[in-house]
């Protein structure tokens, strides 16, 4: 008869141990955000709120990321493991997300996930594919219904400047692969609307 009531007990513990648990990390990106810059994005849940893991912003001149040649990308996870590329013509980007170790391989660098979570990368379309600039610590928790991108943006003014939104975005070459719809607002376009 002890045993039962324990048992009981045990359920609704296990309940609100499984819910503090974190979901999944997932990387994603590789998509443009301003006319020089390329985001690459991994996170996950937990407790309701969506947490940063990575961001790492690829930098380089003005429309790189239209480059002629072969294009694509992919991720992948495994529990709170992931990587993430991404090809633009000539040029490569990557991620691999080491969740136990605490470690971001960006190219060939590692980076310590205990005292960075933002990285800064320029000269991605230069001979030697680039180089981390910087990294930051930002706060990682934000609301789960938000955008963590243009939420972390919005926190960090230095970031925002990284983006150079000033600069004019060039005529993609025809085909257009990025071309973006004309009604899609990009990260520029909401940094300056709030």
């Amino acid at each position: 008869m002890v045993l039962r009531p324990l048992a009981l007990l045990a359920v609704p513990l296990l309940f609100v141990v499984a819910l503090q648990v974190r979901e999944q990390t997932i990387c994603g990106g590789g998509q443009p955000i301003s006319p020089t810059v390329v985001s690459t994005y991994c996170g996950h849940r937990q407790d309701g709120n969506e947490v940063v893991d990575l961001l790492v912003l690829w930098r380089g001149a003005p429309g790189w990321f239209n480059r002629a040649g072969g294009r694509g990308k992919g991720a992948g996870s495994s529990g709170n493991s992931a990587y993430q590329y991404a090809q633009f013509g000539d040029v490569s980007i990557g991620i691999e997300l080491n969740g136990e170790a605490r470690t971001a391989k960006v190219h060939d660098e590692v980076v310590s996930l205990e005292s960075s979570n933002v990285v800064l990368v320029d000269g991605v379309d230069e001979p030697d594919h680039g180089h981390i600039v910087g990294t930051r610590w930002i706060e990682p928790t934000y609301p789960a219904d938000g955008d963590p991108l243009l939420l972390t943006l919005q926190r960090q003014t230095e970031l925002a400047d990284y983006l150079r939104c000033d600069l004019a975005m060039p005529e993609p070459p025809a085909p257009a692969p990025m071309r973006r719809l004309r009604n899609e607002p990009d990260v520029c376009t909401q940094l300056r609307r709030r």
